[in-house]
């Protein structure tokens, strides 16, 4: 933001507030604080403190500050790269490979582990097998989980 941006910052923001002084020294002070902001980002940010500020606290609505009003800028700048973050999709997985691809044995052996402990536990719940469990040792007869009951 140049020094005339500035300026014409200060020159909206008292015509919304008059407590906001029009002098050199307050140039100053603000030039100081909002220097690496963008005008358009600062102006919005000015426009949003008093549109959204409550007048009805027991104090009223202070007067903005060239530290709040950049405050308010660098966290708006934060909460619109957040939500972009947000809407971009995942990152793809590296591998290709499932696990069940890279390491068969070791998946064929914890599906079988899973398989007995979830009897065992039906077991000890008191909660009898089904018919299939019983009569096809819950070996499926999908072709494609053949594998991981094997």
């Amino acid at each position: 933001m140049t020094p005339e941006q500035c300026a014409a910052l200060m020159t909206y923001a008292n015509q919304i507030d008059a407590r906001i002084q029009l002098n050199d020294p307050t140039l100053d002070a603000w030039w100081s604080a909002v220097e690496r902001l963008d005008y358009e980002a600062a102006k919005w940010s000015v426009k949003d403190y008093y549109a959204t500020s409550n007048p009805n606290s027991n104090f009223g609505t202070p007067a903005l500050v060239p530290a709040t009003l950049r405050a308010r800028v660098h966290a708006e700048i934060e909460r619109n790269a957040a939500r972009q973050r947000a809407l971009e999709p995942p990152a793809k997985h590296t591998n290709p490979m499932s696990y069940r691809e890279r390491n068969p044995e070791e998946f064929n052996r914890l599906m079988k582990k899973g398989r007995d402990d979830h009897r065992a536990d039906l077991t000890r719940r008191g909660i009898p097998l089904t018919e299939w469990q019983t009569a096809n040792d819950s070996r499926p007869t999908n072709p494609i989980l053949q594998g991981a009951y094997s």
